[in-house]
Order: C-alpha cells, then structure tokens, then sequence
C-alpha cells in the first residue's frame, strides 16, 4: 500500500504522455541540420588559412607577389562559398526553431519536476521507440488503473470490515460466516491483480522518464548546432564585408607613412621654435611679447605633433588589423612602416615620441633612483621614467613591458597602465609612460594618514591577475604601490630592463626598516609568486602592524598563501559584505 500511495504522489499528471509524444515530435521531425555549404565553407577555409600562413612565412619579394595572387584566388573562392553559405542560412528559420525548443524544454521540465534536475548523459538509443511502442500500446491509462485498484481495495476493505462485525463480541452480528467466506479467494487475488498491475506503471513512467532526458539531450545538442550556425553567419557575413571594400584594391601604409613624415617636420619645426625661444630668453634685452608669442607657437606646433601621433597610432591599429587577418604581406611590402615593432610591443612602442619634445617638469622628490619628470600628452598628465639600456636589455624591456601590457588591460582598475614606450634618439635612453598619480604612492599616502585595508585588497587583487599570468612582480614596496582616492590599491609597474632575479635584490625592497626581500631569495632561489607574497606581508606589517593571524601566514619561509587565497582570508571578505 506505502509504495502505491507513494507512486501516485510522484506521478506526473496522465496529460504527460501526451504533453511527452507531442514534444518528441516536435523535436525529431522539425530539426535543423547543419546547412549543406557547411563542408565546401570548411575546405576554402582551410586553403585560404594555408596560404595566409605561407604568407606570413615568405622572406623574398619574388615569392610574395606569387602567394598575394595565390592568396586572391582563394580569396575568391572563399567568398562565393561563403555567398552560398550566408543563403542557405537565411533560409532557415533558425531564431524560430531557438524559441520553440526553449518553449518545449520549458513546458517539459514543468511537467517532470521530479526529473528535471537528473543527469541526463546516460540515455538508452532506443529511449524514443520504446516511448512510442508503449504509447500505442497502452489501451489504458492510469487513471483507470488506479480505479481499477481502488474498487478492488474498497471490494477488500468492506470484506474486512465484515470480518470484524463478525468477530465483535459486543453487538449482534448480522455478518454470517457464509458471507465472509463467499469469495474470499477471489477478493484478495484481485486486489492484489490491481495493485501489481498500478505498481507496473512505474515501468511506464521509467520509459517516460527515459524519453523525457532524451527529448532534453536532443534538445541541448541542437540548440548547441544552432548557435554554432549563428556564430559561423556572423562571422563569415562579417569578412565578406571586410573583405569587398578592397575587391578591386589592396590596403596600403602610404597614410601611415605621410603621418610620419608630417611628424618628421613638426617636430623639426618644435625644435627649432625651441632653439629660438631658448635665444629670445638668453638675449641681453629681454622681448616679453616677442617670448610669449614665441611660447604659443610652440605650445601649438606641440599640440598639432601630438595630434599627428594620435593619428598614427589610430592608423598603426588598423594595419596591424590587416597583417593580423587576410593582409599579412603589408609587413614586407612597407618594412619603413615597422609594422612589426608596434605589433610585437602589443601597441605600446611609439617611435615618432623623443623626450625633447616634451614640456616636462624634474620630480626631483622622487628621482632618487632614476631620472622621472611629469608632463602632459594628449591632454593626459603623465610621468615618464627613463632607463638606461644596451641592445640586450632593449630587447628584455620590450618583451616584458608587452607581457605586463597584456595583463594589465585585463585588469585595468588593479594594475598601472603603461601608456607608451619609446627610445631615445640621441641618448642609450629608454622612456615608460604611465599616467600620474598626485600624492599616490604608498609610502607619500602612509605619511598622510594610515590606510584601510580595501587598497590592499585592491593590490591583491592586481598580484593575483599578474600571478595567473606567469608574471613574478619582484619589485613590490612602498614606492611601487598606488592609491586612488585611500579607496583602491594598485600595482605598479617595474623595472622592465631587469630580470625578475635581478628586481627582487633591489635595494629599494624595503619599507621603512622592514625588508621585504623573501628569506628563499637570501639562499638563491628564483623570485616566484610565493616571494611577491612575502613583500606583500612585509607591505602590511609596515602598515597596519596588527594583522597577526593574517601575517602569520605571510611572513613564514614555507606554506605561504597565494594572492587568491589571502583575498579569502576573513580580513578581507569582510569588505564584500
């Protein structure tokens, strides 16, 4: 009885069989198949990928031109199939199928509550055809099974309660022994006929059940195509539009080149006007109107040469679109363009800059280490930091500042953004741009007032995002660290010209007396994530002194914690409340 009562509690409504067959059909008979062009689209992809490649790889002018035709044809090719491809896909209602295998998805799951949440990975093959043999099958449905069972049980019931009529010893019993006797057999085989036969439903419903999960996997695996014909129409229709406007021309650098030579002669031009206001201000009579005349032209021929750099880095970003997509010949074919150099620094070199064309002030305050003076670009106040470099550390330089560039436009808000690089033209000099920050390092915040812990969060937070880089910091003290507004830390840059090793045995790692240089460094090991965690407890026991459970964790020579779980210790997670 306790397994009948539990089944028709957990019994989807008898309309499910129904709701179930209808949706099946829907999905088997209505699907949307991926388009025929699908394979051809394929092949032509994968010709035109090759030769790209071969492109990329050609070192001779010869064999360049023979590929750039090699590379048109199936061009061609690509776009005509793509054609084809865009068509057949317009001719599917493809949005429309979405909805209503969303809608079907969503009607099934409301009528089996009970299985919706079930892993769905293992489903017989055959889980349909058994659903559709046991629904034409089915003369019966359970409703009338269960009334069936309960006429049965009520027919037992009122023989049971006949039997204690006749057995009660308090009352006259107008039950016989006759009557209780009668039929005894046949009663309780039937009641136990209709009880197995409502218990085999759960037979049914296991079919059910099993074609309900199919329904849901035919579903998801259709939907998953659908999508995936969608991404495909979008990006194709994208490249063909790309690619028609150079149909009857090929991209080429001759803006770019004209920008750089209106640089050339604007910053020839600022120079000289320098040159003569430096003359006008050493003369014997000083000429004030003539001066100051003198500085606005300056000011203005600095503001249109800025513009101009503005400019070529806009044009810089659309060839470097081109090389990386279906033009990458535009490298060799204008090698004065250095196409390469900007790609390789992930944007950041800019040749065009020289630190004379700058009205720069020393940071003197600051310049104990290395030579900073701030200035404005672009209508942006910024501090550029000069490093002295040979052939090798130029090289290093440009390597790590594009790998720190990387990750810090993925993390914007927690680590210093590099605005630009470039090298000097008359000195071994290299120049890191990076915007400025007013009373903004650690060290310059801590005289001011102590800090809270959300900044350090914040720096953490910006250790971390350079940690899951394969990015070991190595030069984390009170310097290096900024505050925006005492509400968000920052990590600053490096020393780009040095290697991790090098950075981490600086002695500018210390805060106040406390070195924040990890024991492990001390023995020869290599700087690593563990080591930046170390300074990062040296950074915190100089500011807050009073940290002992998280310190304890920090400032040990083994089990370090890394950024990510430091950020949930309850220190912090406090501050997401």
């Amino acid at each position: 009885m306790e397994a009948v009562k539990k089944q028709r509690e957990s019994n989807p409504c008898s309309t499910a069989g129904d709701r179930l067959l209808e949706s099946v059909t829907v999905v088997v008979n209505n699907r949307v198949i991926m388009p025929f062009s699908s394979e051809k689209l394929e092949v032509a992809w994968d010709s035109y990928r090759q030769i790209l490649k071969k492109l990329r790889d050609c070192q001779t002018k010869g064999e360049l031109e023979d590929l750039m035709k090699s590379r048109n044809q199936a061009c061609s090719v690509l776009l005509t199939v793509i054609n084809d491809f865009l068509l057949e896909v317009d001719s599917l209602p493809i949005s429309e199928r979405l909805e209503s295998l969303k809608e079907v998805s969503s009607s099934l799951k409301a009528v089996f509550t009970a299985d919706s949440n079930d892993e769905v990975s293992e489903v017989e093959d055959q889980a349909f055809e058994k659903f559709c043999e046991w629904k034409n099958q089915k003369h019966q449905n359970s409703r009338s099974v269960q009334h069936e069972t309960d006429m049965a049980l009520g027919a037992l019931s009122d023989w049971a309660a006949n039997t204690s009529k006749f057995f009660s010893l308090t009352g006259k019993a107008d039950v016989t022994l006759e009557a209780i006797a009668e039929k005894v057999d046949d009663i309780l085989r039937q009641a136990e006929s209709s009880v197995c036969e409502e218990l085999n439903i759960n037979l049914s419903m296991k079919i059910m059940s099993n074609a309900f999960h199919k329904v849901i996997q035919h579903i998801q695996k259709e939907q998953l195509l659908l999508c995936d014909i969608q991404e495909k129409y979008k990006t194709n229709k994208k490249f063909k539009q790309e690619m028609l406007q150079w149909q009857n021309s090929t991209p080429k650098a001759d803006e770019l080149l004209s920008i750089k030579k209106r640089i050339k002669s604007l910053r020839s031009q600022l120079r000289w006007k320098l040159v003569e206001e430096g003359c006008l201000e050493e003369a014997d009579e000083l000429d004030l109107p003539e001066i100051l005349k003198k500085k606005e032209e300056i000011a203005e021929t600095r503001n249109a040469l800025f513009q101009e750099i503005r400019h070529e880095r806009e044009e810089y970003i659309k060839l470097c679109e081109l090389v990386k997509g279906s033009f990458p010949e535009l490298v060799h074919l204008y090698p004065e363009a250095e196409i390469n150099s900007y790609l390789s620094s992930e944007g950041l070199l800019l040749q065009s800059l020289d630190r004379d064309i700058f009205d720069a002030e020393p940071m003197r305050e600051l310049s104990g280490r290395r030579p900073l003076v701030c200035t404005e670009f672009q209508g942006q106040k910024v501090v550029l930091k000069s490093y002295s470099v040979d052939e090798e550390s130029e090289v290093r330089m440009l390597e790590q500042a594009a790998q720190y560039h990387r990750v810090q436009s993925q993390s914007p808000s927690t680590v210093v953004p590099l605005l630009g690089l470039f090298f000097g033209k008359s000195d071994p000099l290299a120049y890191i741009m990076v915007p400025y920050f007013s009373i903004g390092s650690l060290r310059a915040v801590q005289k001011i007032n102590p800090l809270i812990r959300k900044v350090m969060r914040g720096v953490l937070q910006g250790l971390q995002s350079l940690h899951v880089a394969g990015i070991t910091h190595a030069s984390l003290n009170p310097n290096n660290v900024f505050v925006l507004n005492r509400e968000q830390g920052i990590v600053g840059d490096y020393d780009f010209t040095k290697t991790p090793e090098q950075r981490a045995v600086d002695r500018g790692m210390l805060a106040g007396s406390i070195s924040l240089v990890a024991p492990e460094l001390r023995l020869g090991q290599l700087p690593s994530p563990a080591s930046d965690m170390y300074a990062i407890g040296g950074l915190m026991l100089w500011c807050f002194h009073l940290l002992q459970s998280l310190l304890s964790k920090l400032l040990v020579c083994a089990g370090r914690l890394s950024a990510l779980e430091a950020l949930d210790d309850d220190y912090f997670l406090s501050l997401k409340n």
